[in-house]
């Protein structure tokens, strides 16, 4: 089967023509809940709250099983997942367009055939959050790892982390690609549902009594101490520009 890019703005666009005989599936766990008439997928935005979702459904870190409602994510070509940080022998990984590889959970819907039918059935939803807190998130995430690039300051992760994803766009098991790629541009809508980290608690709420669901959220996880970094000015610069979609779809102010 030929794969078929077309490359725009640094992001890849997948021509879906092809035989689904001639794949290759890899599975993953994925919130999939389901009320008397209606259902809903979460869609995971790396470094935007996935964790404090999947613990209200039972989910750990450690992979613990859903205890309701089960679904899979799955994707088209897989590989092994490298061993290091961040994959940490996850297991299977998806084979991305520009050679890097991803956990099934973290692919964008609009990069996998296989990753976008199986949130088909149901509708989604997804948290977004401001693009400088989601890098630091990560920056803090990866401080712990004992990585050169995380251990110089959040100038210096910044400077290398963005310029990685500039060759290879899904490098870094996808926890750079920008919200925009995961909830759609114009027409092509992937998350119906887009809620907000900053008032994640509420808005989740809300979304489980419109579905009629019983799940609530009382502790946000992983909420990280933003405020413990303070970014210079070239830093946050740079972030506006990179992430600069994704400032003007979900209404964030620039720093």
């Amino acid at each position: 089967m030929a794969l078929h890019l077309m490359k725009s703005t640094s992001w890849y666009v997948i021509s879906r023509g092809f035989d689904r005989a001639d794949r290759s599936v890899q599975e993953s766990e994925r919130v999939h809940l389901k009320s008397t008439s209606r259902c809903l997928n979460f869609l995971h935005i790396p470094k935007s709250a996935g964790s404090s979702v999947e613990n209200v459904f039972g989910i750990t870190v450690s992979g613990e099983p859903i205890p309701r409602g089960r679904n899979l994510a799955k994707c088209t070509w897989f590989v092994t997942c490298a061993k290091e940080f961040p994959w940490g022998g996850k297991g299977k990984c998806c084979s991305m367009p520009d050679g890097s590889s991803c956990t099934p959970g973290h692919v964008p819907p609009s990069q996998d055939i296989a990753i976008l039918d199986s949130y088909s059935s149901c509708e989604t939803f997804c948290v977004v959050r401001h693009p400088l807190t989601r890098l630091i998130s990560e920056y803090s995430w990866c401080s712990k790892s004992g990585l050169r690039k995380c251990s110089n300051g959040f100038g210096h992760f910044v400077t290398e982390s963005l310029a990685d994803v500039q060759k290879q766009p899904f490098s870094h098991d996808c926890h750079l690609v920008p919200q925009i790629e995961y909830v759609g541009r114009g027409s092509e809508r992937f998350c119906k549902h887009v809620l907000k980290f900053e008032n994640l608690s509420q808005e989740f709420n809300a979304l489980m009594v419109k579905f009629g669901l019983k799940e609530r959220m009382n502790v946000h996880t992983n909420d990280s101490p933003s405020n413990r970094v303070k970014p210079s000015q070239e830093a946050k610069a740079a972030v506006e520009t990179f992430y600069r979609d994704d400032y003007v779809a979900f209404g964030y102010s620039h720093n």
